[in-house]
């Protein structure tokens, strides 16, 4: 039956939670007027509110938070939404329906195109309330989802992609490239789109993939450039266009809002089994309990076992971490090859497969994406820590297509950040010469004792041998031995002279196992010359000449068995010099290697994988990648050498952000005398306090990225987040000291000096306090502070003669410098290459 009800007008209540959300958005600042208000005289009513006291608590500073208010825009939304329209039809309901927007993210892409359309259409008229007659057709409604009709593919746009590609319309080489994918990615983002002409998912597609092959002709158009200026800006934008594509290929097939889900954690009652047999299968090897340490097995089990609180969020979160350091372990590159092998059983090989649903987890791709982009604007650490975490989490997924966006993640965003090579003409400047060396010989050469004195002489060379996976040299020696001898046979006296040469070639290996001598082999060859006979009896005419023949002859007979004998010692000499003195120097060199560089890196927390290790005809190549597991490598492309450099280095600052994370200086709390004492611990330099520094000032770093390094537009700039000062009575707090340093080239040496004074940012820092810092932290930071890449003391080592620094970069994040052959037209600077001295480039 139906039941008559008055029908009211919605509008006003919509007008009345309008006023009540203007009110909350202004509450703040009202009530801090109101409270501003003088107190009420004695002649006013009672009733009136008293101001309040000096002894009550003031309100706290609110500021303007967007999350606020986009949840309360929400709440009228959802109110309005459920309200009934007058005289509806339960026809027209559906029709409204089936294009309402029904979570947060599609909520606010619908609320975001209105408002521009509101912007391009301000003087668009109401809609009529009014709806259509049943006997008029309804108009058709495409079956798209709000996200595919509304929303763009790309929500979070690439602003830096977009800078550098706008940069390079000016360039005529890189113009027509340039457009094409600014064409392409405005359909794609939140220009463009609209509710009037969207972007279907098969275009999306098409588009995607003509980009890519946009990107994979920008890179190989690029090489192609002389301009070493043009040649890098046209590598960073084609390379930052495909590090997105993968992210933005995955988030196709799934929608910008899709959560990947992950299988369903093991359970205990299936791990304890597995865990098990892997201590039966330790217990039964002779190191096994180093690797029950290293398998961290006992952690497993205490974590696996029952009542330990499994659905709780803090222990499924424990479980996460545990799983995750337990896999990192068994794919630790550092492991060699038995160890690798080990690990291959069929007992681990489980384990590894129940403990990879443990350590992936959940990952929004939408947040991926945000992060991404606010790294690549940034590069700030919290950014970095956040994207390896989910990468880490996304390569232990058994879903493929999760462990294919894993793998380009590491690509683009783990790749290595620092890249060393030198040529051999390097390694034959570096290599000392020995002198020539007379000895005396006492041998026993074919039953006949030898006496005499030798003279020998040496040259060495080192020999690039091709490798795709290690460095391969050969030491090679080249030495003639001048020996003048005499050997008594009575009664005879035979004087002989001896030219022989000798060759001694020692191959050595470096991989990521180590370095590895292999024994040295050797040859030799020369002649033999009989220069006289001397007889005892050669004042009897006829016995005289009679001995010296037979002395001749013995001579003759003997000498194939003497220069054989000969040829033999001369080259087992010649080896066993070899291995002596090339076995200890390069173990010298190995255990300087551990600690002047190993031991550093191990103390700030990093793992030294060297990613590739390849020797060429012309130079031995080493990139590696200095990062812990929740770090990130350089994600941008390193400036390339020139093609005839000697030596060079690419450094990015992934290195030093990732080492200067290992000092663990968020939220530490120090005087500057002890962070000066600090620093020289860590980095085992032995560093003067200034006399003027401040020794009761206290500094207290921020509880995230304390210290923050970047390179680009050829500075390198130095960023201190602090959270307090304390000086005496002043007190600042939540500010940053910014530091710019300049390259100077003076000859082969090469420093950075601090340009300009020290900046400050805030919120809220006034003249006083930063008549404060300058103060202070300018004796911290003192003005032309130098910080030396390569010392002075080149300049005078004759081993370096004709050489000159042929390239100092700082772009882009990356330190680039080349050692190379010095020339009058050539300079260092690559916004300064003359045009006169045509340069080629090495990848």
């Amino acid at each position: 039956m139906n039941r008559w009800t008055s029908k009211k007008s919605f509008w006003p209540l919509v007008g009345a939670l309008g006023c009540l959300f203007v009110l909350a958005v202004a509450a703040p600042g009202s009530w801090h007027r109101y409270r501003s208000v003088p107190p009420a005289g004695p002649d006013e009513s009672e009733a009136t509110v008293a101001a309040p006291s000096f002894e009550d608590s003031l309100p706290a500073q609110q500021e303007f938070d967007l999350d606020v208010l986009l949840r309360m825009r929400d709440t009228l939304l959802t109110i309005v939404d459920r309200l009934p329209l007058p005289e509806q039809t339960p026809e027209a309901i559906t029709v409204r329906r089936s294009v309402m927007v029904t979570s947060e993210k599609d909520r606010l892409a619908m609320l975001d195109v209105r408002q521009r359309s509101h912007r391009r259409s301000p003087s668009r008229q109401r809609p009529s309330r009014d709806l259509p007659p049943r006997s008029v057709p309804e108009p058709a409604i495409e079956r798209l989802t709000p996200a595919q009709a509304v929303q763009p593919l790309i929500r979070h746009h690439p602003g830096v992609l977009f800078k550098q590609l706008k940069a390079l319309v000016h360039v005529p080489l890189a113009s027509d490239w340039s457009k094409q994918v600014v064409e392409r990615l405005r359909r794609l983002t939140v220009e463009t789109p609209t509710q009037e002409n969207p972007v279907q998912q098969t275009e999306a597609i098409a588009l995607l993939q003509e980009l890519r092959v946009l990107a994979e002709a920008g890179n190989d158009r690029a090489l192609q450039v002389s301009s070493p200026a043009t040649q890098q800006d046209w590598l960073q934008a084609a390379e930052a266009l495909q590090r997105r594509l993968g992210i933005w290929e995955a988030m196709l097939g799934e929608g910008p809002q899709q959560i990947v889900v992950t299988d369903l954690p093991t359970s205990p009652a299936s791990l304890m089994p597995i865990l098990g047999e892997v201590a039966t299968l330790l217990a039964t090897e002779s190191n096994g309990i180093a690797w029950r340490k290293y398998l961290l097995l006992d952690s497993l089990v205490d974590a696996s076992s029952e009542g330990a609180g499994i659905d709780s969020k803090t222990h499924s979160k424990r479980q996460s971490q545990l799983a995750h350091q337990v896999l990192s372990r068994m794919a630790d590159p550092r492991l060699t090859k038995v160890q690798a092998e080990f690990l291959t059983t069929s007992s681990l090989r489980g384990l590894r497969r129940q403990l990879q649903p443990w350590a992936a987890q959940a990952v929004d791709l939408d947040r991926l994406l945000a992060l991404v982009e606010r790294y690549e604007e940034g590069r700030e650490l919290r950014y970095a820590e956040a994207i390896a975490h989910m990468q880490q989490q996304l390569q232990w997924s058994s879903n493929p297509r999760w462990q294919t966006l894993a793998e380009h993640l590491k690509q683009h965003y783990r790749g290595s950040n620092m890249r060393i090579a030198f040529s051999d003409e390097l390694l034959n400047r570096m290599i000392l010469q020995p002198k020539a060396t007379v000895t005396p010989v006492r041998e026993r050469i074919a039953g006949a004792k030898v006496q005499g004195k030798a003279r020998t002489t040496t040259s060495l060379q080192v020999r690039l041998l091709p490798d795709p996976s290690r460095w391969r040299f050969r030491l090679e020696a080249f030495g003639k031995v001048f020996s003048s001898t005499q050997s008594d046979t009575w009664p005879a006296r035979v004087r002989n002279t001896a030219k022989m040469q000798y060759e001694v070639k020692k191959e050595i290996v470096i991989d990521q196992e180590g370095l590895t001598a292999l024994p040295a082999k050797s040859s030799a060859k020369g002649r033999h010359e009989l220069v006289g006979v001397d007889s005892q009896l050669d004042s009897v005419p006829l016995f005289g000449s009679l001995l010296r023949e037979i002395a001749r002859n013995k001579n003759q007979k003997s000498r194939p068995a003497a220069m054989s004998q000969v040829k033999a010692k001369v080259a087992r000499q010649a080896r066993r010099r070899m291995d002596k003195e090339a076995d200890l120097k390069l173990s010298n060199l190995e255990q300087k290697f551990r600690d002047s560089v190993l031991a550093p890196i191990g103390q700030l927390a990093l793992i030294a994988d060297p990613l590739a290790i390849y020797t060429t005809p012309e130079r031995a190549v080493m990139q590696l990648r200095l990062a812990n597991d929740g770090q990130l490598g350089a994600h941008t492309p390193r400036p390339l050498a020139p093609s005839d450099s000697v030596a060079s280095l690419q450094m990015h600052e992934t290195v030093l952000n990732n080492a200067l994370a290992g000092l663990d200086l968020d939220g530490r709390r120090m005087k500057l005398p002890e962070l000066f004492q600090f620093f020289s611990e860590k980095f085992g330099g032995a560093a003067e306090i200034p006399e003027d520094l401040p020794t009761r000032t206290v500094l207290e770093f921020a509880a995230r990225d304390a210290i923050l390094v970047n390179c680009g537009r050829d500075h390198f700039s130095l960023t201190l987040n602090i959270r307090e000062l304390a000086h005496g009575r002043d007190k600042i707090r939540n500010f940053r000291v910014h530091a710019r340093f300049r390259p100077v080239l003076d000859g082969l040496a090469v420093k950075l000096v601090r340009e300009g004074s020290l900046q400050f940012s805030s919120r809220r820092l006034k003249t006083g306090p930063r008549i404060v810092l300058h103060s202070v932290l300018g004796k911290l930071l003192p003005k032309d502070q130098e910080i030396s890449l390569i010392a002075a003391k080149l300049q005078d080592d004759p081993r370096f003669a004709g050489l000159m620094i042929t390239q100092l970069v700082i772009d882009d994040g990356w330190i680039g410098l080349a050692l190379g052959p010095a020339h009058t037209e050539r300079n260092a600077w690559r916004t300064q290459a003359p045009e006169s001295f045509p340069m080629s480039f090495v990848r």
